[in-house]
């Protein structure tokens, strides 16, 4: 798994809404 794909789901979690690529 790329690191940078990591931070991003760390940022989306970060908001209110914790929304992850792959739980899609």
């Amino acid at each position: 798994m790329p690191y940078n794909r990591r931070i991003d789901v760390l940022v989306l979690c970060s908001g209110n809404i914790c929304r992850s690529p792959m739980a899609e």
